[in-house]
């Protein structure tokens, strides 16, 4: 189970872009979801799950990135920034 929570500002006059989160493992995107815009001088937090299933047993190396999505400006990452992941036997 991976978990993320990205806190946003957006800093401009008018809405932000829209964003694009995506996880990856060792490398390849494995789960995107896109979020909404920041409201014009407001804050906004973004947080989802995902289930990575069916890996045999092993090392793997995940990570986290974020995208605009539109010709917005992008709201800045102010935190939390939190990316976890629990790893679980069957």
């Amino acid at each position: 189970m991976l978990q993320a929570t990205i806190g946003l500002q957006n800093t401009g006059g008018t809405p932000g872009a829209d964003c694009i989160y995506t996880i990856v493992r060792n490398g390849a995107a494995i789960f995107s979801i896109r979020a909404g815009s920041v409201p014009a001088g407001g804050f906004d937090g973004v947080s989802f799950s995902y289930m990575d299933s069916g890996l045999p047993a092993g090392y793997y190396a995940y990570g986290l990135t974020v995208s605009a999505y539109s010709g917005a400006t992008p709201p800045n990452i102010v935190g939390p920034l939190i990316f976890s992941g629990l790893s679980l036997s069957m």
